[in-house]
């Protein structure tokens, strides 16, 4: 399973203007490592490197920006020392 060659990963991030840092994982070293079963894969890693709103298949353009606000704001509350699951 591939999501496809980096370059054009990276020309359609461009076309739709989507700011976030993205991986490829050619070999699939990530997929197997976090257990995804498929592709796409969309995860957001917090600044603390934890895992937040994995999802598998497609995800549209707001679902995306909804789950980085989401992985934002219980990132923030977490180090607030509040215990929110996400």
């Amino acid at each position: 399973m591939q999501s496809g060659p980096a370059v054009d990963v990276a020309r359609v991030m461009r076309q739709r203007q989507l700011p976030w840092n993205t991986t490829v994982d050619e070999r699939g070293t990530v997929m197997h490592r976090y257990g995804f079963k498929g592709v796409p894969a969309f995860v957001v890693i917090d600044a603390h490197g934890r895992l937040r709103t994995p999802s598998m298949g497609y995800t549209t353009e707001i679902g995306m920006r909804l789950r980085l606000w989401w992985a934002s704001l219980t990132s923030l509350l977490d180090s607030q020392g509040m215990d929110v699951a996400g």
